[in-house]
């Protein structure tokens, strides 16, 4: 009897393991770039917050403003929003690290995050209102205004998309 050679689609454990390690880094970058953007919120809402002192070298403030000009201006409205962010950060990492990012800390993080996109895109809805308005009221041509509605209503639905 002789045996037929047959193609099959296979797939190694390695290559297995790979490719999950690629989702999972895909995941973990991800809610990096939404800490960054987002942040986490300053107090709930009740209004508790805690403050947070340390002492830090020179060069770590100059690598912290050294990131806040490569940023977008007004990316973070105040340096207490940067610093924040730093920290979420930070924290998504070591919660990595430690192998604790599948746990509720973790979840707290995450949620957080949530809490501040949500406001920052309600704060954002509405200084497109005031934009919106204002274009509106002004002393263009009605053609103009149109054109400029429109541009700053395309932009809006792009950045709500990301």
């Amino acid at each position: 009897m002789k045996l037929e050679r047959q193609e099959i689609e296979s797939i190694t454990l390695k290559e297995e393991q790979t490719q999950e390690s690629l989702a999972g880094d895909t995941l973990f970058w991800d809610s990096i770039r939404n800490l960054v953007r987002y942040g986490v919120p300053a107090y709930d809402k009740r209004g508790h917050w805690t403050e947070i002192r340390i002492r830090v070298r020179p060069m770590q403030v100059d690598m912290i403003a050294a990131v806040r000009e490569k940023v977008p201006e007004n990316w973070f409205k105040t340096q207490a929003s940067l610093y924040r962010s730093i920290v979420a950060v930070g924290c998504r990492t070591l919660l990595k690290f430690l192998d604790m990012d599948k746990g509720e800390w973790n979840d707290v993080l995450m949620g957080l995050n949530q809490i501040a996109k949500q406001k920052r895109l309600e704060e954002f809805k509405e200084e497109m209102t005031v934009l919106k308005n204002d274009i509106a009221k002004g002393t263009m041509s009605t053609q103009e205004k149109v054109k400029v509605i429109e541009r700053v209503t395309y932009l809006e639905r792009k950045i709500m998309e990301m």
